[in-house]
């Protein structure tokens, strides 16, 4: 069984409405875990998923960094804006995700993200569904960029989430990978009533305490507490980009700044996929545009070749012909040969056996045969 750590074991001393004030005024990993621990299921067990129908508003602790090994697009740019990457290239997020949900199990997850001058609103649809109590399916469905003014769909395959904590105002859900989500229902807003609480005690009497609780004040004090570790823990991240930074080449930061301007007038739907190669799209065009004219040359070389081709076989064709055309005269020239030489001996031999008186006859008979002959 895992241990608690010492500050979790003093939350679980808290009740759940003080540990929610503290999440609320500073979220903190700590407190979550003290949530997750103390919440029973069965007092607010998720079966349908109409259950969760409503606007949400997602505010996860700032050291939720195991979104990097989700392979979640949203996750993915929800912390490099969010990190000291992001905070280096200036990028970071205008506002709190938001995450509709329908009574149907349609989701809308909006974003509005700022990278330097620029601005774009993303959204990115699903469908929500229950597997078992407590246990949900989010399949990605679309995702849109309002700066683009394109939709694209979803890749991505389909997240299991595990419920480990939800009374119908906090809901915190944790994926396969232990991926931590934080959600507050549009609406309620407990830290402002705390705040009231504070600075009306000296017009109004204060409620009694439940005995062994803390106070108020001392909710307040923890929370700032919470924010003041998380400040210093922002510090430490910057004081150690600073020293890097400083330790670069001046040479090489000239590089990585003119980078950053060509790959903003050319990347602006990487913030969208979070994939590098998206500005490579211009040269890709272009290599198709050439692959496209050589081809168009060669099937062109290729037409002349097949014409080429044709006329060749047209003049061997007629030459065949033409040689079959001769081959026969020759055949005919032959016979008509022959015949004549027989014709020569026969007349010869009625010259030599015939009468005197024909005989004038016969050799003018074998004078033509012979000139045919010659």
């Amino acid at each position: 069984v895992a241990q608690v750590g010492p500050q979790i074991a003093v939350d679980l001393h808290q009740g759940p409405e003080v540990l929610k004030a503290r999440l609320q005024l500073a979220p903190a990993l700590n407190t979550v875990f003290a949530l997750e621990r103390m919440w029973q299921p069965s007092e607010g067990s998720v079966v349908h998923i109409s259950t969760l129908q409503g606007e949400w508003e997602m505010r996860n602790p700032n050291v939720n960094n195991r979104g990097w090994m989700s392979g979640d697009v949203f996750r993915l740019i929800l912390n490099i804006y969010q990190g000291s990457f992001g905070k280096m290239l200036n990028m970071e997020l205008s506002s709190n995700p938001t995450l509709a949900i329908a009574a149907d199990g349609k989701t809308e997850m909006k974003m509005n993200l700022r990278w330097g001058p620029r601005r774009d609103s993303v959204r990115l649809l699903g469908q929500l569904s229950t597997t078992a109590p407590n246990k949900l399916q989010d399949s990605p469905r679309a995702v849109s960029s309002a700066a683009l003014k394109l939709t694209l769909p979803s890749m991505q395959p389909a997240r299991h989430i595990r419920v480990t904590y939800y009374d119908g105002e906090l809901l915190i859900l944790r994926d396969d990978k232990d991926v931590v989500d934080v959600f507050w229902r549009r609406g309620a807003c407990r830290l402002d009533s705390l705040h009231g609480e504070e600075h009306g005690a000296s017009r109004q009497p204060r409620a009694p305490q439940q005995e062994g609780g803390p106070s108020a004040r001392e909710v307040q004090l923890g929370g700032q507490v919470e924010d003041l570790l998380a400040k210093v823990e922002d510090l430490k991240e910057t004081l150690e980009t600073q020293r890097e930074q400083a330790a670069q080449d001046r040479s090489e930061s000239d590089k990585l700044r003119a980078e950053i301007e060509r790959l903003e007038g050319q990347a602006a739907s990487a913030a969208v996929t979070a994939q590098a190669h998206v500005v490579k799209l211009d040269a890709m065009d272009s290599l198709t545009l050439k692959l496209s004219e050589e081809t168009g040359a060669q099937q062109q070389r290729s037409s002349e070749r097949g014409e080429a081709q044709a006329r060749l076989q047209t003049e061997v064709a007629r030459l065949e012909a033409e040689a079959v055309e001769k081959q026969e005269m020759l055949g005919k020239f032959a016979s008509h040969v022959e015949s004549l030489r027989a014709q020569i001996r026969l007349l010869e031999d009625q010259l030599r056996t015939g009468p005197r008186d024909s005989w004038q006859g016969y050799r003018a008979a074998i004078a033509r045969a012979r000139s045919e002959l010659a």
